[in-house]
């Protein structure tokens, strides 16, 4: 398990609070259509009290929220999850072939053909 620092926790905290507020209007704004189109509609939608229709915007809107926010941390953890795979093969790369990173400096000779020729 990597390490998040501070400032990586607190980049995936703003972007979960901002997918979370963003997925929150966008489910306010399906539960509000269906609610008007409901209320037109059902007889049994229209005799409910506002103070339960609100209830189910607000139920609906959280769910957004939460839908939006697990779906920026899991895309965070995706995210960390591929570093640490790439992590493990250049090391396991490492003590298979050697140092992968470094340029081997080798110097060619002239063939011994080439030598015999001249």
């Amino acid at each position: 398990m990597r390490v998040v620092t501070r400032t990586e926790g607190e980049e995936v905290t703003d972007s979960a609070m901002t997918r979370g507020f963003f997925g929150a209007v966008k489910y306010a704004a399906v539960a509000s259509f269906a609610g008007v189109v409901a209320n037109a509609t059902w007889p049994y939608f229209n005799r409910l009290p506002t103070v339960q229709k609100s209830w189910l915007l607000i139920a609906i809107s959280l769910a957004g929220f939460a839908n939006g926010s697990e779906a920026a941390l899991t895309g965070f953890e995706r995210k960390n999850r591929a570093q640490q795979v790439q992590e493990a093969n250049r090391k396991r790369y490492e003590v298979l072939y050697g140092n992968g990173g470094a340029t081997e400096q080798t110097k060619v000779e002239a063939a011994p053909e080439a030598e015999q020729k001249q």
